[in-house]
C-alpha cells in the first residue's frame, strides 16, 4: 500500500534531495502502477499454468517494491514496509513456495493498493488541472467527485476482504498452517521471532488501518438518535452479566473449586460495571430532562467520570477490574495445584524450575496490578480535587495515563495466562483479541458506541480466559511436571 504524504514530516528521500510531497507522490505513483501491472499478470500467468514459482517472483517483487518505497513512504507505512520484508525474506530463505494459500493471501493484500493509488493518482490529475487555472477549481472537485468516492468504497471493501478477513484466516487463525509452520521452519527461537514478529505486526497494523477506516465509515452515522449515549449505555450496563453465564457454562462441572475463585471476580466487576455505567445512564437522563443536551449532536453529549453521583461507582469499577485480574492469574497459574497429587518433593528438576517461574512471574503481576491500582485511584483523586474534568466519552488529556496505568497491569496478566498456557490456537486468539481491545479502546473507531463494542470483545475475551485456565489446571502438573515413583 503507498504512502500518504499529506503531513509534516519527511520521507527519507526528502532529507538528501529538495523534492517536494507532490514529487515524491508522483513518483510513488508511477513506480507503484508499474510494480502493480507485474504482480497480477504474474498472478493471471499462475492462474493459468499452476506454476508455484511464479508465487515467489511475486513476494520478491513486492519485497523489491517495499525496499524501494522505503526512501519515499513516512510514518507506519515504514514499519509495513519493514515487516513485509521480514516475512519475504523469510519465506525466500526457507523457499516456502509449497504454502500456496498463504502466498496468494500475501499477495492479495496488493489489490486494495491499485484501489489506493488509484486515487493518488485521481486527486494528482485534479491538483494538475486546478494549478492549470483553465477549470474552475469547484466544477473541477465536482467532476471528480463520484470516482473518488467509488475508489474509497472500492478501496474499503478489498482492504477488509483481503488485509482482515483473509489474512486473519488464512495466516493468524489457520491452526494447521501454523502447526506447519512450528514443526518445520520456526521450530527454534530466532525463526519464530523472524517470522512470527513480522507476520503479527503486519497484522495489527492493517487491524489498526482498519479501525481508522472503521471510524470514517461510521463518521457519517454517529449523530443517528439510535446511537444517542443514553441508548448505548442502558445496553452496556448489562453485558458484563453475560461474562457470569459463559465463565459458569466453561467451567461447569467445575472440577476444580479454584473456579470459583474466577466466577466470584467476574461477578463482583458485573456489579461494579452495572452500577458505573447505570450512573452514567442516569446522569445522562438527568441532563435530557434539564434540556441541557437538546441542540447538540448526539456524537458530542458527554458526562464527567468524577462527578459526584459517578466517581464512587467508578473508582468501585476500578478497583474490582484489578481484583479480577489478579483471580484470574492465581486460577490460571494455581500454585496450589501441585497439592492435588503429590507433593513438591517429587517435582523434576525442570517442573520445579518452571513453577518457580511461574510463581515469580504471578507474584510480579499481583504487585503490577497493587502499583497500578494504587497510581490510578491517586491520579484520578487528584484530577477531582483540582477540579479537573474527566470525559467518559471524548477525554484526550487524559487518555494516555489511563492508558499507560491500566495497560501495564493488563499485560502483565496476559504474560502469565500466556506463559502458562501450553496451547498455541488458544495463547495465539488470546494475544491477538487482546491487542484489538488495545487498538479498539485508542482509535474509539465508533464514537461513542465504541465502549459497548469493546464490551462484546471483552466478553469473548473472558472465554479465551476461561479456556486457559481450563487447559493450565488439567495439564499443567498433572501430566507433565510430576516424576512417577
Amino acid at each position: 500500500m503507498s504512502s500518504s504524504n499529506k503531513n509534516n514530516t519527511k520521507s527519507l528521500i526528502q532529507y538528501f534531495t529538495r523534492i517536494d510531497d507532490k514529487e515524491v507522490t508522483h513518483i510513488q505513483n508511477n513506480f507503484y502502477v508499474f510494480f502493480l501491472s507485474y504482480i497480477f499478470s504474474s498472478l493471471c500467468f499462475y492462474c493459468f499454468f499452476g506454476n508455484p514459482e511464479t508465487l515467489g517472483r511475486c513476494v520478491l517483487i513486492i519485497t523489491v517494491q517495499c525496499f524501494l518505497d522505503l526512501l519515499l513512504c513516512k510514518n507506519e507505512m515504514v514499519l509495513h514496509h519493514i515487516c513485509v520484508i521480514a516475512m519475504s525474506s523469510f519465506m525466500y530463505i526457507h523457499n516456502l513456495q509449497n504454502i500456496r494459500l498463504q502466498l496468494l493471501t500475501l499477495i492479495g493484500t496488493e489489490t486494495s493498493t491499485i484501489f489506493f493509488t488509484a486515487r493518488s493518482v485521481i486527486k494528482e490529475i485534479e491538483d494538475i488541472l486546478i494549478n492549470e487555472k483553465k477549470y474552475d477549481e469547484t466544477l473541477v472537485k465536482k467532476s471528480f467527485e463520484k470516482q473518488l468516492l467509488t475508489v474509497d468504497y472500492l478501496f474499503a471493501s478489498t482492504f477488509f476482504i483481503t488485509r482482515i478477513y483473509l489474512y486473519s484466516k488464512n495466516l493468524i487463525f489457520n491452526n494447521e498452517f501454523n502447526e506447519y509452520m512450528m514443526t518445520n521452519y520456526t521450530n527454534t527461537t530466532q525463526s519464530f521471532l523472524h517470522f512470527y514478529g513480522a507476520n503479527y505486526l503486519l497484522y495489527f497494523l492493517n487491524v489498526y488501518w482498519g479501525l481508522i477506516i472503521t471510524k470514517k465509515l461510521f463518521k457519517s452515522v454517529k449523530d443517528s438518535p439510535i446511537f444517542h449515549p443514553k441508548y448505548v449505555q442502558s445496553i452496556i450496563r448489562y453485558t458484563y452479566f453475560i461474562q457470569n453465564a459463559i465463565v459458569l457454562w466453561s467451567y461447569t462441572p467445575f472440577k476444580y473449586t479454584i473456579y470459583y475463585l474466577d466466577l466470584y471476580g467476574n461477578m463482583c466487576l458485573s456489579c461494579s460495571s452495572y452500577y458505573f455505567h447505570n450512573s452514567i445512564y442516569e446522569k445522562l437522563k438527568l441532563l435530557e430532562k434539564e434540556r441541557t443536551t437538546e441542540d447538540l449532536p448526539v456524537s458530542t453529549i458527554d458526562v464527567d467520570r468524577l462527578d459526584n453521583d459517578i466517581i464512587p461507582h467508578y473508582t468501585n469499577d476500578i478497583i474490582f477490574i484489578q481484583m479480577r485480574m489478579m483471580f484470574s492469574i492465581f486460577v490460571n497459574f494455581n500454585p496450589l495445584q501441585i497439592l492435588y497429587k503429590n507433593s513438591i518433593v517429587y517435582m523434576s528438576e525442570e517442573a520445579l524450575f518452571l513453577y518457580k517461574v511461574g510463581l515469580f512471574m504471578m507474584s510480579y503481576s499481583f504487585m503490577n496490578c497493587v502499583f497500578g491500582l494504587y497510581n490510578y485511584l491517586k491520579f484520578i483523586l487528584t484530577l477531582k480535587m483540582n477540579n479537573v474534568v474527566f470525559p467518559y466519552f471524548h477525554d484526550k488529556t487524559n487518555v494516555v495515563t489511563t492508558s499507560v496505568i491500566i495497560g501495564m497491569t493488563m499485560a502483565s496478566t496476559l504474560a502469565v495466562v500466556l506463559y502458562n498456557t501450553d496451547d498455541f490456537q488458544i495463547r495465539n486468539s488470546l494475544f491477538v483479541v487482546s491487542v484489538i481491545l488495545t487498538l479498539m479502546m485508542y482509535t474509539q473507531p465508533f464514537y461513542q458506541v465504541s465502549y459497548l463494542v469493546t464490551h462484546i470483545f471483552l466478553i469473548y475475551q473472558t472465554k479465551l480466559f476461561c479456556d486457559a485456565n481450563i487447559f493450565t489446571n488439567n495439564g499443567y502438573f498433572n501430566e507433565h511436571a510430576l516424576v512417577e515413583i
